[in-house]
């Protein structure tokens, strides 16, 4: 099968996400994923994409943000790109750790990333040339079942 390639680059506005969040579930529809695998992809870039905006840009519009979708071999990955402020990562693994407990359960932050690494197969973080990515990975099969966590 040959690739198949989406790139987008868009303002870091959240005004952007109903658009980002309509192209993921297009993209799924195409391949023949089912309804639940497809809403687990959406959930988890638009909550990429999020914190790209809120905590690479400080929800301050103007800046890019790049989105690549591909699909190779029935593996899907989004990489997600922003040139904000460097993803700390040891704020993000502490942050990770309460939503985990259950003391953390109501607090604010940390989850969209536990939900993108419950959902995905894959999930990277990381700076690269002066960038943020978080690389995100699923294998899919059309029509298959998807179980959520």
């Amino acid at each position: 099968m040959n690739e198949t390639r989406i790139e987008m680059t868009f303002d870091s506005d959240l005004d952007c996400l109903p658009m980002v969040g309509g192209v993921a579930r297009e993209l799924c529809k195409v391949i023949g994923m089912d309804e639940m695998g497809a809403y687990n992809i959406e959930l988890c870039l638009v909550e990429c994409v999020t914190n790209s905006i809120r905590h690479g840009y400080g929800e301050e519009r103007g800046h890019q943000v790049r989105l690549t979708m591909t699909l190779e071999a029935r593996e899907l990955t989004f990489i997600v790109e922003d040139f904000g402020v460097p993803l700390d990562t040891t704020r993000v693994r502490e942050a990770q750790a309460r939503a985990k407990s259950s003391d953390g359960l109501l607090e604010e932050g940390g989850r969209g990333m536990f939900i993108m690494e419950s959902l995905m197969d894959d999930v990277q973080y990381g700076r690269c040339d002066d960038r943020n990515r978080v690389i995100m990975r699923k294998t899919v099969e059309p029509g298959a079942t998807s179980e959520s966590p």
